[in-house]
């Protein structure tokens, strides 16, 4: 019971509550870290990634009174305290862009995004009649042969694949009996048009064009015509043959009493006929020389032209005396009378002297 007038009074403090902030790995939290405040008051916090990460975002766990953010993606944030809060910044690795691309005829990976640190794989494909010549960019240095790169990305960087059409050598030659027009061998651009021309040597024709199985030639539409044309796929070797169309038939006589047919020129495979022209007083003796075998006393020839021959003909004097067809009597010529008082043999027409 109050025996005297009094006072009382309350005395009131803000509530301190406890706001942190924690950071994952890739960076941290620029002190303090941790604070004190009342309620009401503004807290503001900075995220800091370490070198090649970047802040991600802020994340307030379910069970934190932490006041919802205005902008969790931005590394400095400043809210109201209304409770003892905790919060976390989220950092990723630094995100490197590879920025690809390639010359006509070719077909590189396309462009990507990758974590720091990264392996990065880059194919390019070539067309047929392309190659590599050079890569450009700031990717990195790497060799001309290679088709496949392979790195880790620590930045962002352009890679350019430099690509050119190849070249190739081709040779043409000629066997006996002809050339090639063009020079050989040329060096020439993948797909471009070339020609070859093979020139026969008189007496010769062209036969075929033939390639070197071994080669990249393509295959010859019209191998029979002299000038061929066609697109370049590769290295090729190729050889015009020839072969002999005309050969020279030569006739000669020895001894005197006749003719002969003169000297000519026939086509491969053709029939040639070579006649003798005897006097009446001379024979036939015999055929010699390489075009062939004939009957002795023929006085016309025919044979089939393969080479170049010579025919020639053995002439000798005839005997004025024959046999007469029964075998026993001797007769002469009417021009043996010149041969009146010489010793000459007789000759047999129809009848063996076996007989006399």
């Amino acid at each position: 019971m109050a025996t005297t007038n009094c006072s009382i009074q309350a005395t009131f403090a803000p509530i301190a509550y406890t706001v942190s902030a924690t950071a994952s790995p890739g960076g941290s939290i620029v002190a303090p870290a941790t604070v004190s405040l009342p309620h009401g008051a503004l807290v503001t916090f900075t995220a800091l990634p370490d070198e090649h990460f970047v802040f991600g975002q802020w994340l307030l766990p379910e069970t934190s009174d932490c006041r919802p953010l205005a902008d969790a993606t931005h590394p400095e944030v400043t809210f109201t305290v209304g409770g003892n809060c905790q919060l976390e910044a989220q950092f990723m690795k630094a995100p490197r862009t590879i920025t690809t691309s390639a010359d006509e005829d070719a077909t590189i990976t396309p462009s990507l995004t990758v974590d720091h640190g990264q392996e990065v794989t880059i194919r390019v494909t070539l067309e047929a009649g392309t190659q590599l010549r050079q890569w450009s960019g700031d990717c990195g240095a790497f060799a001309a042969a290679d088709t496949e790169l392979r790195w880790s990305a620590t930045k962002d960087c352009t890679l350019h694949a430099v690509v050119e059409k190849t070249r190739h050598t081709l040779v043409a030659a000629a066997t006996e009996g002809g050339s090639i027009r063009e020079p050989s061998p040329r060096v020439v651009t993948y797909g471009q048009m070339i020609s070859w021309t093979a020139v026969a040597d008189a007496t010769y024709g062209l036969v075929t064009w033939q390639t070197d199985g071994s080669s990249d030639c393509p295959e010859i539409d019209t191998p029979t015509q002299s000038t061929i044309t066609f697109l370049v796929q590769g290295d090729c070797v190729l050889q015009a043959v020839f072969e002999q169309t005309q050969f020279t038939i030569t006739t000669q006589v020895r001894g005197s009493g006749g003719t002969i047919t003169p000297s000519l020129t026939a086509t491969k495979g053709a029939t040639v006929s070579i006649e003798v022209m005897l006097e009446e007083t001379h024979e036939l003796q015999q055929w010699q020389g390489d075009c062939g075998t004939f009957e002795a006393t023929a006085s016309r020839i025919e044979w089939v032209v393969v080479q170049d021959c010579t025919v020639e003909a053995i002439l000798g004097r005839a005997s004025p005396l024959y046999w007469d067809a029964n075998g026993l009597t001797i007769r002469s010529h009417p021009w043996g009378e010149q041969f009146i008082g010489q010793r000459v043999p007789p000759r047999m027409e129809g009848a063996s002297p076996s007989r006399c």
